[in-house]
């Protein structure tokens, strides 16, 4: 299989660089070569998006309703072909390609029905009074969008936050084009969906620049693209440290830009009295299925639990560590993530318990490991509170509710927190939903945070660094708001106005 970039509607392979995508289940390449983007080529696709920028904003949100719609027919229709290639090249299974599949397809029609009517615009008028003093304009305000968007593929996600993931359909549905840097880890899957939603395009007759889809192995291709002046919004999912370099580039800009990363989060479980007494068990078992699921690889993994230390906590402890140690060692995404988790584990050494299975681990395999320590030690040791990404969680054993809160007010912003009572009057004596909702983004009361739905009233992105824009959301319909802004337009002829307006 060869990969070219999708520059608007061409495939070009103008360049003399590629590289292969890795099958981490059996450690060797797959047959996908991919061609990386020239100069040249990152140049047209950013030309063809300002071009079809100034068509695009102007199209109905019936016609993008319509071009949505089909975008995931082509889906439907390819399916088979789709999660063979998500598989080879995540090492994750089918059953998690079927999951985020169906999650991208309902989130792209969820945003064909919100586009459908004008009313997300949130239009607003004033009548004009000629006889007050000073006199009154008329003022009519709406929504428009930014402009052409660059999309950084997440490697975790090769669907619901990589090529048309909610990046890039809430930045579309907006009525801005995107150029998608694609994921290296997943870019012959990448390219699948690409040609979909190319195709998708041309039936329905939407501009040439709208959307493009480029390959890189590394960092040259994404500072490219951030620092063309004509780029004027981003979408991001990944690492702290990468969504801080791209904020960085952005800001050193001419014009500076905004930057939609959703970033690191460790997410926090507050694990109350009652349930060390009455459901150890039941959540000992939630905790570590939810810990190890697709290998611990999901933003909203829990990974940091707070208890307090009394009789029964020894107990959850360990039936949490056994259940956990019981799982099969897990496929990571590639070599170097397993390689960075086995080295943040080794930096945890001597400063927590680490509890995990002996035996030979295969290349790209990672041990699920759960480790212990009390909370002198992670308030005296701030990067314990880090985002470790891979099948691991830190318990850390309070001595009273007081240390316990003392260690949730120490937190940075987080994605989620989460909250296990079998007493309401215990957490509200407790005052620690006072303390944690400063902390977070989305709160969950007896559950687990892994499993994100995609509806308007999901708020995922909470304070920096989990985000770099708390005040938005990376999932559900008001993703959209990213990627506009208001304009007035004061004493216009009707006639004149844009359609939406008038």
């Amino acid at each position: 299989m060869i990969v070219g970039n999708r520059v608007g509607y061409q495939i070009l392979k103008g360049g003399n660089s590629s590289f292969q995508t890795l099958n981490p289940r059996l450690n060797e390449f797959n047959d996908v070569h991919i061609y990386e983007a020239t100069d040249d080529e990152i140049i047209l696709a950013i030309e063809l998006a300002e071009s079809a920028f100034y068509e695009y904003s102007k199209i109905s949100g019936f016609k993008k309703s319509l071009f949505f719609q089909d975008i995931v027919q082509l889906m439907e229709s390819q399916e088979r072909e789709l999660y063979e290639l998500y598989c080879c090249e995540s090492g994750l299974d089918q059953d998690r390609a079927k999951v985020e599949l169906t999650r991208t397809k309902n989130q792209i029609l969820n945003f064909a029905s919100f586009i459908a009517s004008d009313e997300w615009r949130f239009c607003s008028s004033e009548i004009p009074d000629k006889n007050s003093v000073p006199s009154k304009p008329e003022l009519i305000k709406g929504l428009f969008p930014l402009g052409p968007v660059v999309v950084f593929g997440a490697s975790n996600f090769p669907f619901a936050y990589s090529t048309i993931g909610g990046d890039s359909i809430s930045a579309l549905a907006a009525g801005c084009p995107v150029i998608v840097k694609s994921h290296p880890l997943h870019a012959g899957t990448g390219d699948l969906i690409a040609k979909i939603v190319i195709q998708a395009a041309i039936k329905n007759d939407m501009p040439e620049g709208i959307f493009s889809n480029l390959n890189s192995n590394d960092y040259s291709l994404g500072e490219k693209l951030i620092e063309n002046p004509k780029i004027k919004a981003i979408g991001f999912t990944g690492s702290i440290n990468g969504g801080k370099a791209i904020m960085r580039l952005s800001q050193k800009r001419e014009e500076p830009i905004p930057v939609f990363a959703e970033m690191g989060s460790s997410n926090p479980v507050i694990i109350l009295p009652s349930v060390l007494r009455d459901s150890a068990g039941l959540w000992s078992m939630n905790l570590s299925n939810s810990i190890t699921n697709s290998a611990g690889q999901f933003c909203t993994k829990p990974g940091l639990l707070f208890l307090v230390k009394d009789e029964y906590s020894t107990e959850l402890i360990d039936m949490l560590v056994n259940n956990v140690v019981s799982k099969d060692f897990q496929c990571m995404l590639s070599s170097s993530m397993c390689s960075n988790y086995n080295k943040i584990l080794k930096e945890r050494e001597g400063f927590v318990k680490l509890n995990y299975r002996q035996g030979d681990v295969k290349p790209n395999y990672a041990k699920p490991t759960i480790g212990i320590c009390n909370s002198s030690v992670f308030l005296e040791n701030e990067f314990l509170a880090e985002e470790v990404f891979g099948p691991f969680s830190l318990v850390v054993e309070c001595e009273n509710i007081d240390s316990l809160k003392r260690c949730i007010s120490s937190l940075k912003g987080q994605l989620t927190g989460t909250i296990l009572t079998d007493s309401n009057e215990e957490l509200i004596e407790t005052g620690i939903i006072e303390i944690l909702q400063l902390k977070v983004g989305r709160m969950i009361y007896n559950g687990v945070p892994t499993g994100v739905e995609v509806v308007e009233s999901m708020q995922h992105g909470g304070p920096y660094p989990s985000s770099s824009e708390s005040q938005t959301t990376a999932v559900g319909i008001d993703a959209i708001y990213r990627f506009v802004r208001s304009i007035c337009f004061q004493n216009f002829d009707h006639k004149i106005l844009p359609e939406f307006l008038k």
